[in-house]
């Protein structure tokens, strides 16, 4: 899961049913206030088992976390064990998004699914 490694092309927007205003894609990143997001191919696939509701809940999120990713709201911490060396932000009570910082702008996102299944 090394981001350096990761050659395949982010699809648009729209596979992700973003609605975010002020979201902008450039060259496989998500751009907004200098920061950065990308998505490995597993939490687009763990997306997309989301239940419609949870995946408005992350859109709401995700355009929270790209103003600041360090809101109270958001709970972001960090993590250890499995997922040593990246963080986890809150997207419903037991819906948790996972991330790795590559540089100061920049968040490769991992996985997306709820507390138990990720961290069993």
């Amino acid at each position: 899961m090394n981001p350096v490694t990761f050659r395949r092309r982010i699809k648009p927007a729209e596979m992700l049913n973003f609605v975010a205003i002020n979201l902008r894609q450039n060259r496989g990143f998500y751009k907004c206030n200098g920061m950065k997001a990308r998505f490995h191919a597993n939490f687009k696939k763990c997306y997309k088992n989301l239940r419609p509701s949870e995946r408005e809940k992350f859109n709401e999120r995700f355009k929270m976390f790209m103003q600041d990713p360090f809101l109270p709201l958001l709970n972001n911490h960090a993590l250890y064990g499995k997922y040593a060396g990246c963080r986890s932000i809150n997207i419903t009570g037991d819906i948790r998004a996972i991330y790795q910082l590559c540089g100061i702008d920049t968040a490769y996102f991992i996985a997306i699914d709820s507390h138990s299944n990720l961290y069993s």
